[in-house]
């Protein structure tokens, strides 16, 4: 019954998505848009536990992908939410104050109720996720919040350093996986209010650098090691 009724909601309201996962229940994943957000509390009643994710300047890719799809195998929350924000987090200058103002749209177009979150930022996405959190914890309910940053983009605008001072500042806890010999700049140091776990040393050679945290988190998901899920 409640799948038809989602199947319905999703006619009315094509910004929001199913995602499409053979290893998930069809109700379980979504892909949502900028112009849902205003929509997703209605898919997130009776859900107590969320995980979100916010790609990188590229997008969607094989690598959340395979994320996403570990996720759906872990099962250990309610719904997970993939936030499509592709059409702002290409440009690397603009893209940190337009992630900032995705995850502080996204944060007050969710219900004031207390929920689990897990929030996961890949790259420049971080931004997004960061102040998602931020919105979340000043809903004043009692929001348990952890954050996930994987290879973390820290430079807004000409502070070099925005996100090592203030990333993970307001979750309830925070891990970054550091890998310090990545090509891009400003992703290379640790941040001040996260457990740091430096991967570098573990890449193997033929693996990209900026791309190694979000596939070494995805492998501890698989293990069922990833911290706080």
């Amino acid at each position: 019954m409640f799948a038809k009724l989602f199947l319905t909601l999703l006619a009315i309201f094509p910004s929001i998505k199913i995602c499409n996962a053979a290893e998930c229940l069809e109700d379980k994943v979504l892909i949502v848009s900028e112009q849902g957000f205003s929509h997703l509390a209605t898919y997130m009643q009776g859900s107590e536990s969320v995980a979100v994710l916010f790609h990188g300047s590229g997008g969607f890719d094989q690598y959340t992908d395979a994320l996403k799809t570990e996720l759906c195998k872990a099962d250990k929350t309610d719904l997970i939410v993939l936030v499509d924000w592709s059409q702002h987090s290409g440009n690397q200058i603009l893209a940190p104050f337009q992630g900032q103002k995705i995850g502080k749209k996204l944060a007050r177009s969710l219900p004031k109720e207390d929920k689990t979150y897990y929030v996961i930022g890949i790259s420049v996405g971080a931004f997004a996720a960061d102040e998602f959190v931020r919105g979340l914890k000043s809903h004043g309910q009692q929001n348990s919040v952890s954050l996930v940053l994987l290879d973390p983009f820290v430079a807004k605008g000409f502070d070099f350093n925005y996100g090592l001072r203030f990333f993970g500042k307001e979750a309830d806890q925070c891990i970054h996986y550091l890998n310090t010999d990545d090509p891009v700049p400003f992703t290379n140091k640790p941040l001040r209010h996260c457990d740091v776990r430096d991967v570098t040393k573990e890449r193997p050679d033929a693996t990209p650098g900026h791309d190694w945290p979000l596939i070494y988190f995805t492998s501890l998901v698989k293990q069922e090691l990833a911290p706080y899920l």
